[in-house]
């Protein structure tokens, strides 16, 4: 049995987004991995951290 076609259009600007987000517990942002993870997204979204950085 071959697949059915799926038709596709574009939303354009107002096209809904999906957001990643991160949740973490006190002591495990305690841990140097996952410091440097929420550092390095930080850094890709341009948020300061609780310290500055």
């Amino acid at each position: 049995m071959e697949p059915r076609q799926v038709a596709t259009a574009g939303l354009g600007d107002g096209a809904p987004q999906r957001r990643v987000g991160y949740v973490t517990t006190p002591e495990l942002a305690g841990s140097a991995i996952v410091r440097d993870l929420l550092g390095e997204l930080r850094a890709m979204k341009g948020v300061r951290g609780p310290a500055g950085g």
